[in-house]
């Protein structure tokens, strides 16, 4: 028994009038997924439903529950009934997690766009259509991205002639993690113009950009 439903509850030995008709003689227990609980109470007529989440969060006052929790933890959930001067109180222990780490495809929530040039190849990538999660990190090539937490929008320099996976994090329905990943690469390609006549003396030298779209 929380300490909500001590002070909430009362001693019903003192109301007049019959029980109420239906009572819970066995409740299901809530459904976790994730950080995300659900639970609907049997339908009393007359009655009102409040719901303690455990996490010093407001007091729910409906017979539907859904609700998010910000962290994972083990929490003390108690919902209480009144009909009439009569009240009743269930409670139930709950273990919101967080959902395995997810990495999907971009399906076309992530746009990019070639910003530097020739002597500093950057992309700038730019997330639309979904909600980056605000305290979690961008990766690159399964690293941590500095100062990217919570950013819509990020200029990523790829210096290397290689392919780089850019994943960006956002909160799923039931306040899992997950990762919308893209693939990309700038290919340096030099030109060596030389004298005509002689190979070795070299005039000019030129670097072209190449953007290799991966997907």
């Amino acid at each position: 028994m929380s300490t909500y439903c001590v002070k909430l509850s009362r001693n019903n030995s003192g109301c007049a009038g019959p029980l109420p008709p239906t009572l819970f003689a066995s409740l299901p227990q809530p459904v976790v997924d994730g950080r995300k609980i659900s639970f609907t109470a049997p339908l009393i007529t007359n009655a009102t439903y409040t719901y303690d989440l455990g996490d010093e969060s407001s007091l729910i006052s409906s017979r539907s529950l859904s609700y998010i929790y910000p962290k994972d933890g083990n929490y003390f959930v108690c919902l209480r009934v009144v009909v009439g001067c009569y009240t009743y109180c269930y409670c139930w222990c709950v273990r919101p997690r967080l959902c395995p780490i997810v990495f999907e495809p971009p399906a076309g929530m992530i746009k990019y766009q070639f910003t530097g040039s020739p002597s500093d190849p950057r992309y700038t990538i730019t997330t639309q259509n979904f909600t980056v999660a605000p305290s979690e990190d961008w990766l690159i090539d399964g690293n941590t991205m500095v100062n990217s937490k919570g950013k819509t929008s990020l200029q990523i320099s790829l210096p290397d002639d290689r392919d780089f996976t850019i994943c960006i994090p956002y909160l799923k329905s039931n306040g899992c993690v997950a990762f919308k990943c893209i693939k990309r690469r700038v290919a340096i390609h030099s030109t060596v113009t030389v004298s005509p006549g002689n190979i070795w003396q070299i005039r000019d030298i030129n670097f072209n950009c190449l953007q290799n779209i991966l997907k």
